[in-house]
């Protein structure tokens, strides 16, 4: 049987409620099979961004997840040496899972900058992208029409939006949080949470 298949990346610094409930949503309104969360190690479009380290980044992910058996997590990026692209790690996949429907995962906030990233017109018109809305970012048919893309890949992202729930939670906002001594129980997974406060992540 052939599978359907979502690749769900981002930096997951850390993965929260917001990433998970969407995703979640996302396996069940698009019939995937599985869906594999694709931690960054380095990704040129969050220069700014102060990432913690890998492993512990790939842990939360992990802890976050297994309980859940259509989710699953890859290290590809992260053994991969320098920036982190997307089209590579697509590409990968490609040739990974060769009788395989692929979906590719974005919040609606990235579909806002997709085209900065490498080679983003092979990776709109080669595979199929699935947005999932986000608070703040309208996906309204006039505001698509206004994207930098061709008429063929702004009609594939019309029909490909998800209705997944608005969780306004952001790994930023949670990190603010920590820095201000504030509780993050709830926003995070438990187990999640329980890593984070027994290894002092974020308070700093």
């Amino acid at each position: 049987m052939t599978e359907n298949i979502g690749i769900f990346g981002g930096t997951f610094n850390p993965i929260h409620i917001g990433h998970l409930i969407p995703a979640q949503e996302i396996v069940f309104r698009k019939k995937l099979q599985k869906l594999i969360f694709v931690p960054n190690s380095n990704p040129p479009h969050k220069k700014n961004e102060k990432l913690l380290e890998a492993d512990l980044r790939y842990k939360m992910v992990e802890l976050a997840i297994e309980d859940t058996g259509y989710f699953a997590i890859d290290n590809i990026e992260l053994k991969r040496p320098g920036y982190s692209y997307t089209i590579d790690t697509m590409n990968h996949y490609v040739e990974k899972y060769k009788n395989s429907n692929l979906f590719f995962i974005i919040g609606a906030d990235s579909l806002f900058e997709i085209h900065l990233w490498k080679d983003a017109d092979i990776l709109l018109s080669s595979f199929s992208i699935l947005v999932a809305k986000r608070t703040g970012f309208e996906l309204s048919p006039e505001i698509l029409e206004k994207l930098p893309f061709g008429r063929p890949v702004i009609e594939k992202i019309k029909t490909n939006i998800v209705e997944t729930p608005f969780i306004d939670v952001s790994s930023s906002a949670i990190r603010e949080k920590r820095k201000r001594n504030e509780s993050i129980k709830y926003l995070v997974p438990d187990k999640v949470y329980d890593f984070i406060i027994r290894n002092n992540l974020y308070a700093n």
